[in-house]
Order: C-alpha cells, then structure tokens, then sequence
C-alpha cells in the first residue's frame, strides 16, 4: 500500500487505498486504487511505514464565526 486516499468519503469502516501490483521479483507493475473494509486490512511483512498510519480528520468550517 503507497497511501490512504483522504480526499474521498466512503461510508463509515470503508476506506480507499492506493498501491502497486507487484510481479514475481517483487517490482511494481501495475498501480491500482482499491475500496477496502478497514477491519478486513492486514498488515503484510516489510519495511515499517514511513508515514502516518490513518488520515486526518477533516476539519468542518462554519460559514459564521462565533461570537
């Protein structure tokens, strides 16, 4: 998995992430977008991420300021 894609909005427990198919040496190949169930994702054995593991909640603006 490259990255968790925050600019989408699946229903709650969903997520999308992004990677690469990988051949049999182990070299990307193909890059793919996947809609996952987060309970269902495992982490597989490699190299410790580099990067946050979920993402930012959005942050929600009001179109008024509070007084």
């Amino acid at each position: 998995m490259i990255r968790e894609m925050c600019d989408r909005h699946p229903p709650h427990g969903w997520t999308w992430i992004e990677g690469y198919q990988l051949d049999s040496r182990g070299l990307a190949t193909t890059k793919r977008e996947l809609f996952v169930l987060v309970e269902g994702v495992r982490r597989a054995a490699g190299p410790a991420p580099t990067g946050p593991a979920r993402c930012r909640p959005a942050m929600r603006l009001s179109a008024r300021a509070e007084e």
